[in-house]
């Protein structure tokens, strides 16, 4: 995720809040394991 991405959230959708906690769902939970995991 890039600071260009999250600023263009924030046009669309508004501010985040100072403090505010931001999760990211990425996905990775299917390469646990595998070798795609280890490569990273």
């Amino acid at each position: 995720m890039q600071i260009a991405q999250l600023e263009t959230w924030e046009m669309e959708n508004g501010e985040i809040p100072e403090g505010a906690f931001v999760l990211m769902y990425s996905g990775w939970e299917h390469r646990i394991g595998t070798p795609a995991f280890f490569r990273r």
